[in-house]
């Protein structure tokens, strides 16, 4: 079919995370009060500012940290998991040779903790499940949303790789 494909699947920004990077930028901007009155008054509120800074400064970076986008990436022989944050800045998440593949279908258990997931959720319909060997030997499983056109170069190569 093709030698590689790229899918983009978006994720909605929360309204708790929307509500950090406001509440941080709010912090950020109120600090600069206290440099004023710092400079104006007393000394003491360089101390306002520095905690205010700091808390907003966490507040952006955990909204920043949130994804914005999963990537998958499928090749011949791979297929890569990559996460793209609200800062823009892309992650690779696993990287899954066929031949370490296990089990390829349709997701209906429980999430898992040592489940990586790259998905916006788990629970819709149209979610599947890799199951496969990682490098330290140890089986893991990742979750994701393929859309049809993915879903058949997956089943194609799987087929491949077992020789059927």
């Amino acid at each position: 079919m093709t030698d590689q494909y790229v899918q983009t699947v978006e994720v909605k920004t929360s309204a708790k995370m929307k509500a950090c990077f406001i509440g941080g930028l709010l912090c950020l901007m109120s600090s600069l009060a206290f440099i004023i009155v710092a400079v104006l008054k007393n000394y003491w509120f360089f101390v306002g500012f520095g905690v205010l800074f700091v808390f907003g400064f966490i507040l952006v970076q955990i909204f920043e940290s949130a994804p914005s986008q999963f990537i998958y990436g499928l090749s011949q022989k791979r297929i890569v998991f990559s996460k793209r944050n609200n800062a823009h800045n892309a992650k690779r998440i696993v990287s899954v040779p066929f031949d370490k593949v296990k089990d390829f279908g349709k997701f209906c258990d429980l999430v898992a903790a040592e489940d990586i997931t790259a998905c916006e959720n788990a629970g819709v319909v149209g979610v599947y499940a890799m199951t496969f060997l990682n490098d330290p030997g140890k089986i893991q499983r990742v979750l994701f949303s393929p859309d049809d056109y993915m879903l058949a170069l997956l089943n194609e190569n799987l087929k491949e790789e077992k020789g059927e």
